[in-house]
């Protein structure tokens, strides 16, 4: 039972709900399948995640030039899990994971465990149950050789802090000195001005930065940002995932802003965005 305002911000029928001290998760059943939402924000879905998941995660992985240890931040779905752990080379991966209840959801709820198909059982994976910033900057010493920030959209300031100076350069710093990491940009087809602050950030938080979109038939245009400290091969990462391109007509055309925990410019900017 859930009032009727919780209803209405969901697309279909909810044939699922659970509420956690960290998020309210919910699993609505639409046309083409079902869709895990948290904090009403769709993070799975039944129809697209496996393009969603490639699109995020085999071009930092074909760019890499190692790929021995993997540091996932954000994940406990399990489906970005299995897609790293089909690496060979991955030896180790680490999810830190904010709520416990994510891996609960990924091996009971049918759908979904379906997509985990056991990954998380993996002796590859350690999974470690912390709020993200607070577990990057508590293990200043661990390097990883790719690091995948599976960030849900900054539509908020509550998601707008990973998406910060501070946060970017908590992750550059867990960096190898080949490593690489990729951070979703949002959609540089609808939000411009959000994806060249998160470019922006990124940059200045010392990595130099390449950029590339991926058609997502839930998401429309998802936009990627790759970071390195060395120049990296794009026509390899490219060719990683299905339909993804440079996108140079989505090229922002005026310098992005840096945003911090104080002035979250990319949140700011999203929203403007979604106000047009």
């Amino acid at each position: 039972l859930l009032p009727s305002s919780e209803l209405r911000r969901f697309p279909d029928e909810i044939v699922f709900a659970e509420s956690t001290e960290a998020a309210d998760y919910a699993v609505v059943a639409s046309p083409s399948g079902y869709e895990l939402f948290r904090d009403g924000q769709l993070a799975v879905s039944s129809l697209d995640e496996s393009r969603r998941v490639k699109a995020l995660i085999a071009p930092v992985l074909s760019a890499a030039k190692e790929a021995r240890r993997v540091l996932l931040v954000d994940g406990g779905f399990g489906v970005a899990e299995r897609r790293i752990l089909a690496d060979p080379r991955v030896a180790e991966l680490t999810v830190v994971c904010p709520d416990a209840a994510r891996l609960d959801l990924a091996r009971k709820l049918a759908f979904l465990s379906n997509q985990v198909q056991g990954a998380l059982d993996s002796p590859r994976l350690r999974a470690v149950i912390a709020e993200p910033l607070v577990w990057l900057a508590a293990h200043d010493g661990d390097r990883y050789d790719v690091v995948v920030a599976d960030f849900p959209w900054p539509l908020g300031y509550r998601e707008g802090k990973l998406y910060t100076h501070y946060s970017f350069t908590k992750l550059a710093d867990h960096l190898t000195p080949n490593g690489v990491v990729v951070i979703p940009g949002g959609s540089a087809f609808t939000a411009r001005a959000a994806f060249a602050d998160v470019i922006a950030t990124l940059a200045n938080a010392g990595l130099l930065t390449t950029s590339y979109h991926v058609p997502v038939p839930t998401l429309g245009v998802a936009s990627f940002v790759v970071g390195s400290r060395a120049p990296l091969d794009t026509a390899r990462l490219i060719a990683a995932a299905p339909g993804a391109d440079l996108g140079t007509d989505l090229t922002p055309t005026t310098p992005g802003q840096i945003a911090t925990l104080h002035s979250q410019t990319v949140v700011n900017a999203f929203e403007r965005a979604r106000d047009r």
